[in-house]
């Protein structure tokens, strides 16, 4: 009897333990993404400084730092974060647009339209939802053109719209999709 007590007295104690896992939350990322969506990205990067302090393998905390980077015109640091998330997460459709979006900010045209290509190849209809976003489809079409013959790349210049055109939220707040 005193066996049977024990066996299900540490049973109880690995669901509880198994519950507790699975309700694990990261807190500084939660605040992290309530700043973000206050646009007050400044004190979301110190939050995730945070959230990656507290757990430096989680994908989500360096998605939400490189979007904040992203935001801030940080594109370096924008890469290097997703970066870390290809690696840990390598079919992550929404890191694949934001790194190209930094990509192309920085004048990596064909690294750029590669990571635009691999984007659209893992998720065809978020990639095309995020393409329609007017911001996103000038720096795939600017990436395109730089790597065009210098004939042909500075005829397509010409016709090129001059207006500067900032980027649509929506293309940073989707924290779960892929």
């Amino acid at each position: 009897m005193k066996i049977l007590a024990g066996v299900i007295v540490v049973a109880i104690s690995i669901a509880c333990l198994n519950l507790s896992v699975l309700a694990y939350s990261n807190p500084a990322r939660d605040e992290a993404i309530e700043l973000m969506k206050s646009k007050d990205y400044d004190q979301a990067l110190k939050k995730l400084a945070a959230a990656v302090g507290l757990d430096a393998t989680d994908p989500e905390n360096y998605l939400l730092r490189g979007k904040c980077f992203l935001k801030l015109g940080n594109y370096e640091l924008a890469i290097a974060d997703l970066d870390k998330v290809v690696e840990y997460l390598p079919n992550k459709s929404q890191a694949f647009m934001l790194r190209a979006v930094a990509k192309s900010k920085l004048g990596q045209n064909a690294a750029s339209v590669r990571d635009f290509e691999k984007a659209i190849r893992l998720n065809p209809k978020n990639a095309s939802k995020h393409f329609d976003n007017a911001i996103v489809r000038k720096d795939f079409e600017a990436a395109v053109k730089s790597s065009l013959p210098e004939g042909i790349a500075s005829s397509a210049k010409e016709n090129d719209n001059k207006d500067k055109l900032e980027p649509e939220d929506y293309l940073f707040n989707d924290v779960d999709g892929n």
